[in-house]
């Protein structure tokens, strides 16, 4: 399994060449019900929602207008990140990407109007719909698929919508899909 990690270059308009993703191993996933224990190699992390689809069929070099068809299911989703990030393996430490349980779509259908609500603890601090993401799924299915096979189980993370926000020890990552309680992990 892969996990996609797909942003759009801050401040950057919105095309093709400004997509920038990069691949983080299985043992950063922390899932819903599980605790996220924060490492020491770093003072402070932060969290950054993200709106994650399931890739549910195998496929590579995918055209566009075909990519609505590798993905099943969707779910809330954090990425954590150390402050001052330099990027490499500070990305991909294990605990890196929290993943929220999955929402089944109907096969074939296209991800349009899901709804992420996100906060810590009782604060709501985003809303993200997929128009509010600069990067939509379709996109990095096409984009990432001519370089790497996408194989079922894979995990893309659409993050760059939202603010990344200080983590806390003893709080509560929250989250939901479309009003359903999707994610819930605990920061020790």
């Amino acid at each position: 399994m892969k996990i996609i990690v797909a942003r759009n270059n801050v401040g950057a308009p919105t095309n093709d060449a400004t997509l920038s993703c990069y691949l983080m191993p299985d043992s950063a996933i922390v899932r819903s019900g599980k605790p996220l224990f924060v490492p020491d190699w770093a003072s402070q992390f932060r969290a950054q929602p993200s709106i994650v689809v399931r890739v549910g069929r195998l496929g590579k070099t995918i055209a566009r207008r075909f990519a609505h068809r590798y993905y099943d299911a969707v779910t809330a989703g954090m990425i954590v990140t150390p402050e001052g990030d330099a990027g490499g393996l500070e990305h991909a430490f294990d605990g890196a990407a929290v993943v929220g349980d999955w929402v089944a779509m109907p096969q074939g259908d296209e991800l349009t109007d899901v709804c992420l609500t996100a906060g810590i603890d009782d604060r709501t601090l985003w809303n993200l719909t997929m128009s509010d993401l600069h990067c939509p799924v379709d996109r990095v299915i096409e984009q990432v698929s001519e370089k790497c096979t996408l194989k079922m189980g894979d995990l893309i993370f659409l993050c760059e919508a939202a603010p990344a926000v200080p983590l806390e020890l003893n709080t509560t990552l929250r989250g939901t899909i479309d009003g359903n309680d999707v994610l819930r992990v605990k920061v020790k």
